[in-house]
């Protein structure tokens, strides 16, 4: 049975193609957000297109949104022209914008295909500062990118970074909300076409959240699960439980009423449906 249409949209998903790195076919993934009723779907496997064709008509038939990418390494220094793939590197994770950005992408995965092979893949930061227009770059805390290259993409005019700190950004009537930018933030709420921001509150830390039926549900580096309203207008936490012991930095999942929350040491459950509300 279809859950109601869902507001969350996966964006760092690999397919087989990724060797060693995924095992589904572009066509299970698409049928796994069909049955979950995801509005769109992305896919973006390492160093390549490959997955691409099977993956859009998938979807196409599926009549889910198909949003392409390519995860590609890209060197911090010049690397040596005869041992490119030695050189240290960073993952980025390229999401294409328009017809303009998958030909700035099948660029991008070109140069590093030219200078590493298939196997060793990589490109520039010069390449990509070049090839940067209607692209969108995802970066997460864990993915240890070097300061010095975010500074340097931040302020490059042709670069767009989405970046989190073990926190997700959820979207809802054009309102971007988001947790754990940093430590001295909770969650807040920019308008998503200006730019504006609406209100900051709580002090999650590195928390997560999920937007459920009008609803922010929080969870906060300490275990806390906090539920605040999902309104631009200000912050309204509703209540709050401590549900789990230490450091939490894992994100939270809700399927069908019933909470899945972990961290390094425990794993709890709660059901969460209507008059139940049980560990």
């Amino acid at each position: 049975m279809k859950s109601d249409k869902s507001d969350y949209v996966e964006l760092r998903c690999r397919s087989a193609f990724s060797f060693l790195e995924a095992a589904s076919n572009p066509e299970d993934l698409v049928a796994r957000a069909a049955e979950l009723d995801y509005p769109a779907l992305a896919l973006a496997d390492c160093g390549g297109l490959y997955g691409t064709p099977r993956f859009h008509q998938a979807a196409r038939d599926a009549g889910l949104r198909a949003l392409v990418g390519a995860e590609l390494r890209i060197a911090r220094e010049a690397p040596d022209p005869h041992d490119p793939g030695a050189a240290a590197s960073d993952a980025l994770l390229l999401l294409v914008e328009t017809p303009r950005g998958y030909r700035n992408l099948s660029r991008l995965i070109t140069c590093g295909h030219a200078r590493g092979g298939k196997e060793a893949a990589i490109a520039t930061w010069e390449e990509l500062e070049a090839h940067a227009g209607d692209l969108t770059a995802l970066a997460r805390g864990d993915a240890a990118l070097a300061p010095a290259l975010l500074d340097r993409a931040r302020a490059h005019p042709n670069v767009t970074m989405l970046e989190n700190h073990c926190a997700v950004d959820l979207i809802t009537a054009g309102k971007l909300g988001r947790s754990g930018e940093d430590r001295a933030l909770g969650a807040y709420v920019l308008d998503a076409e200006t730019g504006e921001r609406k209100w900051k509150g709580g002090r999650y830390n590195y928390g997560s959240l999920l937007l459920v039926q009008g609803h922010l549900l929080v969870l906060s580096e300490e275990g806390e699960l906090v539920l605040v309203e999902a309104t631009p207008d200000a912050y309204r936490e509703i209540g709050r439980v401590q549900i789990l012991n230490d450091k939490t930095w894992n994100n939270h999942v809700l399927v069908g009423g019933i909470l899945f929350a972990r961290n390094h040491r425990e794993m709890v459950c709660y059901d969460l449906r209507s008059g139940a509300a049980r560990r």
